[in-house]
């Protein structure tokens, strides 16, 4: 089912807060009246830190922004929105996400776009939410799978 969204809207509702490591699949339909020129996927903490993953729509660009996304002095350089650019061609958009407690890699549609980043929170990113911004969009469908290690156990 298909579901309209805007600001930002919890994964895990009830507060059962996310930890360790998953695959988060998304798929968006892109509107002709879509006011939202970004949307995606946010991680984050009580610190009030947080990793943006998305598409911006006013660029044609697939980005990770991790200017608020923890520990950074260790260089100048380490901070910063990474983008890839991508040009839509048709309405959906894709999105595969790889998240664990220090990194997360981005597959979009379906593996044309592919980008990592590494990041250090102070805490655990315990939120993962949808958010939409400038207006509504729409999620056309979700899946999150909890990922266990090698042994079985989970993180």
């Amino acid at each position: 089912k298909s579901t309209l969204f805007s600001g930002t809207n919890e994964i895990f509702p009830d507060n059962n807060q996310a930890s360790g490591a998953y695959e988060v699949m998304l798929e968006f339909a892109i509107r002709e009246n879509d006011q939202a020129t970004v949307f995606g996927v946010e991680l984050s903490n009580a610190k009030g830190e947080q990793l943006l993953i998305g598409y911006d729509k006013a660029t044609s660009k697939f980005y990770i922004n991790r200017e608020k996304a923890g520990k950074s002095d260790f260089s100048a350089d380490f901070k910063g929105l990474h983008t890839a650019p991508f040009n839509l061609s048709g309405t959906l958009v894709n999105m595969r996400l790889l998240i664990d407690v220090a990194s997360v890699e981005l597959f979009a549609m379906n593996g044309e776009v592919v980008m990592t980043d590494i990041f250090f929170p102070t805490e655990d990113f315990r939120n993962i939410r949808l958010f939409s911004n400038n207006g509504e969009s729409m999620l056309k469908s979700g899946t999150v799978y909890k990922l266990t290690t090698v042994t079985g156990k989970k993180d």
